[in-house]
């Protein structure tokens, strides 16, 4: 059945449309959608195909394909299904769409799966098609076909904050090969977090109120802090660079393989085969990673160890079929990755100049109690909060950001963006091998410089330009140009272009029209008076919510889009 509000929504109405947030995760992804006939409304699915009678905001990102590379299961339908012979059963494939982050690389390495031959850019391609055709029909079913087919689609889909702008289009070039079509933008994960957390409507913020979002997912985690700087409409800017690490609930996982391959060593492989060991995982997922915390008097914990015929083992746990834990077993599977995430949010709380005055936690292991209570214990000066339906926190954000764009109206740069140059010659700057006599002028001259245009932590405006101001000096007139925009992630970015922590962006190429060509200016060279042509090209970077978009500027006129090939 319809929901009511949408019985009365008009075929005619061409102005409107669906909005579509993605959340793709890296352990599970989720989709939210609204109408923008119907502001109010922000959908959730829940049901997935295989899922059966089980609801959930979210779904496994996982796929098993066959040897020959066809798909057998996605999802909920993926998620218990015992791999056979020949097939694979892809996950974690989201950390390796982005190689610029050593971290992630390791431990994709480690953990990710996919078929051999192909790219993790194919899976994630194919993931993201599952995904929108399930949206898709889901759309038909709660609107109606008639206004289905009318009424076009923007897509707004999530990514990590401290994924690069190389990872970012690649994400961005998947969803368009999984046929997404129509306007689609990406969006940070924390910042879709954080205008949820702000439009929840049980905390009532003030001009300059400043708050923090951590959202503990299942494999990262994302951090970024916020200042409110209109009230009402909501309005707030970043106060921090986000950040961000691998200390998500599946590291959990991890750490409780560990103690149960302690406990039950001496059983060998009748509790400790691969079906069994799943069997406990999915116990300790489904209840213990949970409901953890929530109970500080519990000293106390079980798991169903089935297919034991053991009545009592007390070095090893068991007692009447079940597998029993002591408080101090669970909090040291806890603690190590909840240390991380303390330290994670403690590099915000310090860079805010210790300001915070509220710790949103979202995203699924953002929901559990011990986590809450740590933090909490850390921070008794700062409140805590966990919003309902934190799961989804990220995914309905997306949609808020869809509907009422531009309510973060400021960013902190992640990494300074500069370009390669030469620069007149100056001995108390350079060094000596940098030194040449330019040809056309006369001048000194130092080559392997850099030029900055926007440095790491400088606080940009939504929709910010810079300009990259290039002037060539040539013999012949050229029809084309290749600019290197160049990046560093240190705090100072060096003077050299050739120092170790400055890497290539990508590139932007330049065509010229034959009227384009008309724009160069005769010069004569001072040295012998030859004739020489000059031309000045800006490249215009604008910033918007994630991806970098770029211009093309002759003679100060916008000569058209440019398109950057990432490296």
């Amino acid at each position: 059945m319809k929901h009511p509000r949408i019985q009365s929504l008009s075929l005619d109405d061409q102005k409107n449309h669906f909005v579509v947030g993605i959340d793709f995760g890296t352990t599970y992804s989720g989709v939210a959608f609204a109408y923008s006939g119907d502001t109010d409304t922000i959908g959730v699915i829940k049901q997935w195909p295989g899922a059966k009678q089980r609801t959930s905001e979210k779904i496994g990102s996982l796929i098993i394909y066959e040897g020959d590379g066809t798909i057998s299961a996605w999802g909920a339908q993926a998620e218990n299904k015992p791999r056979k012979s020949g097939q694979t059963k892809a996950r974690w494939f989201k950390l390796l769409l982005d190689d610029s982050q050593s971290n992630y690389l390791v431990t994709a390495t480690q953990y990710a799966t996919k078929p051999f031959g192909m790219t993790a850019v194919e899976v994630a391609t194919d993931y993201l098609r599952l995904i929108n055709t399930h949206l898709i029909n889901h759309l038909k079913t709660t609107y109606g076909s008639g206004l289905f087919e009318c009424t076009p689609i923007e897509y707004f889909v999530t990514v990590p904050a401290i994924w690069s702008d190389k990872a970012q289009a690649i994400t961005r070039n998947a969803a368009i090969n999984a046929g997404i079509q129509g306007k689609l933008e990406i969006v940070r994960e924390p910042e879709a977090a954080a205008i949820a957390c702000a439009h929840s409507g049980h905390l009532i913020f003030e001009e300059g109120d400043r708050f923090l979002v951590c959202d503990a997912g299942g494999g990262t985690v994302d951090l970024i802090s916020y200042e409110v700087t209109t009230p009402r409409p909501l309005k707030m800017k970043e106060i921090t660079i986000g950040t961000g690490g691998l200390c998500g609930a599946t590291y959990l996982d991890r750490e409780f393989e560990k103690l149960l391959r302690e406990k039950l060593s001496k059983y060998g492989d009748q509790f400790l085969n691969e079906k069994s060991l799943a069997s406990l995982l999915q116990d300790f997922d489904e209840y213990l990673k949970v409901n953890f915390g929530e109970d500080e008097d519990e000293d106390e914990f079980s798991i169903i160890l089935r297919g034991c015929d053991i009545d009592e083992d007390e070095e090893a746990g068991i007692s009447a079929g079940c597998l029993i834990f002591t408080r101090d077993e669970i909090v040291q599977v806890f603690d190590p990755v909840i240390n991380k995430i303390i330290q994670l949010i403690e590099e915000q709380v310090t860079n805010s100049k210790e300001t915070i005055k509220t710790i949103f936690l979202v995203g699924g292991f953002g929901s559990n109690g011990y986590l809450r209570n740590r933090i909490q214990g850390r921070y008794p000066h700062i409140s805590v909060q966990q919003p309902v339906d934190a799961w989804s926190a990220v995914v309905r954000g997306a949609v808020i950001h869809g509907l009422r764009e531009k309510i973060v109206t400021a960013r902190h740069l992640r990494r300074s963006y500069g370009v390669s140059c030469n620069s007149q010659w100056d001995p108390l700057i350079h060094d000596l091998d940098q030194y040449y006599v330019c040809e056309f002028t006369g001048h000194a001259r130092a080559n392997d410089c850099m030029s900055w245009y926007a440095r790491m932590g400088h606080e940009v405006q939504h929709g910010q330009s810079i300009k990259f101001p290039f002037c060539h000096k040539v013999g012949e007139k050229k029809d084309r140009y290749v600019y290197d925009l160049l990046c560093s992630d240190i705090e100072n970015p060096p003077r050299r272009a050739s120092h170790s922590s400055v890497t290539a962006l990508g590139q932007v190429v330049v065509n010229l029209t034959d009227d384009q060509k008309q724009l160069y200016r005769t010069r004569n060279s001072v040295t012998d008076g030859f004739e020489y042509y000059e031309l000045c090209i800006d490249i215009s970077m604008k910033f918007t919510a994630s991806l970098l978009k770029f211009e093309i500027l002759l003679d100060g006129k916008v000569a058209g889009e440019a398109v950057i090939k990432y490296e």
